[in-house]
């Protein structure tokens, strides 16, 4: 399966499964073509608190997410 088409199938972006962690010297370099897929631990801490989250608050907290992006 190609990434356009796991994209296409699961409609998600390829971004929330493809990290880039950069290599020292790329670490500042704000124009590097992979920047948009940097790691970065801010992903990782809102990973771990959502995979706390009990079930059945999940689809509140995904309510009060949407809400929030539509400001």
């Amino acid at each position: 399966m190609t990434l356009k088409s796991f994209v296409n199938s699961f409609s998600v972006l390829p971004m929330i499964y493809v990290e880039w962690i950069p290599e020292s010297k790329d670490k500042t370099n704000d124009k590097h073509p992979l920047i948009s897929i940097k790691h970065s631990n801010q992903v990782v801490q809102l990973t771990h608190i959502l995979n706390s989250v009990p079930l059945d608050k999940l689809s509140e907290i995904e309510s009060m997410i949407k809400k929030e992006m539509e400001k």
